[in-house]
Formats: structure tokens, C-alpha cells, sequence
């Protein structure tokens, strides 16, 4: 989807998620400060397509996006094993997030 270049496919961060789950609880808080980094970005790159289609986030979409946010920040002082746990639900808030973001893009103004 133009726009959309440089950006996450949901499939791809499906895989992601694969990989992380099985990763060790140590491998995965040493890929934290990584993980941050991309979602921030995402995060970016997504206000931004939107600001370019002059399209507005809606309340559900920036609720969402303000929990992943939470998440990061309640991520950093958990042990392995709740960081494990954690990343379902967090994993979930960013896939519907992605389908937010697309149903939003693809609707016309």
C-alpha cells in the first residue's frame, strides 16, 4: 500500500512475535531496548501517513497506542518470566493497532 512502505506488514510481525516467544527470558530482555526502538518508530511512521492523508486518529487508536506505550515503559522492570507473559497481550494491542491503521488509511476522506 503506498504509504505504508518502510512499515511492519502484519505477517511480519507475526513472525517477529514467533521468534521472540521463542527466545530465552534473557535473550528477550537483552532485545528490549531494540524492541522499543521499532515500535517507536512504527508508532512515527504511522502518525505521520496519517498526517499526510489528512486523516485524524480516532479515540479507540489513540487509546491503543497509548497502552503500547504503557506497555514499554512497564516492560522495563519486569522480570523474564512476566516479561514472557507480557508480550501476548502486547503483541495483540499491536496487531490491532496495524488493523486500525489500515482500515483507516483505506477509508475515503
Amino acid at each position: 500500500m503506498s504509504g505504508m512502505r518502510g512499515m511492519m506488514t502484519p505477517a511480519a510481525m507475526d513472525s517477529m512475535h514467533r521468534r521472540m516467544m521463542g527466545m530465552s527470558t534473557a535473550q528477550l530482555r537483552a532485545m528490549m531496548p531494540m524492541h522499543r526502538q521499532m515500535v517507536d518508530t512504527m508508532l512515527t511512521q504511522m502518525r505521520s501517513q496519517m498526517q499526510r492523508a489528512n486523516k485524524a486518529p480516532d479515540a479507540r487508536w489513540n487509546a491503543t497506542a497509548d497502552s503500547i506505550r504503557q506497555d514499554l515503559v512497564d516492560m522495563q522492570s519486569m522480570s523474564g518470566a512476566q516479561l514472557k507473559r507480557a508480550m501476548e497481550a502486547h503483541h495483540a494491542r499491536m496487531m490491532r493497532l496495524m488493523n486500525m491503521q489500515h482500515a483507516m488509511m483505506m477509508k475515503p476522506q
